[in-house]
């Protein structure tokens, strides 16, 4: 069901992050969404943005949000909107106005939302056009590399182990 989807979804972040987070403190979220397929990628991103929720509200335990939960209801006030609002701008590198969490007061309406954005602006951070196809080998390619360097490591640290 979707409980052990997202506790799936939440160790692969985890190991994702370890991997590839100690580069960059800021990951952007929108350049991991295009790796995704469609079908994923409204799920994952319901993951991500109810863990920037709970960091914000110092919850804990992010299975304590439903996705379908105002967010006054879980106590999310005007301070604590900005800097939520703040933080989703910077993953998912999009501008999003202050009034969404009023306009949009759950997660899962708020992600309906960010889908609708950028579906309607792909990736603003580049200015040039880039071929798609050749954009997502790239990233894939990166990764790729990225773990390549990582089972390396790890392969290294072994041997001095041996």
């Amino acid at each position: 069901g979707m409980q052990t989807r997202l506790q799936n979804w939440q160790l692969l972040e985890y190991s994702w992050l370890q991997k590839v987070g100690q580069k960059a403190p800021e990951v952007n979220l929108r350049e991991q969404l295009a790796l995704l397929s469609s079908a994923c990628q409204p799920d994952w991103m319901v993951v991500e943005v109810t863990s920037t929720l709970a960091r914000v509200l110092g919850i804990e335990d992010k299975s304590d949000i439903s996705s379908e939960i105002a967010f006054s209801d879980l106590g999310l006030d005007s301070l604590a909107g900005i800097e939520f609002v703040d933080t989703l701008q910077r993953q998912w590198g999009m501008k999003l106005p202050s009034s969404v969490v009023y306009d949009y007061p759950t997660v899962s309406k708020l992600v309906d939302f960010m889908m609708l954005q950028i579906a309607s602006s792909p990736n603003q951070a580049p200015m040039q056009q880039v071929d798609p196809v050749q954009n997502d080998q790239t990233a894939a390619i990166e990764i790729a590399s990225d773990a390549d360097t990582l089972l390396s490591g790890l392969l290294s640290e072994l041997r001095r182990w041996e």
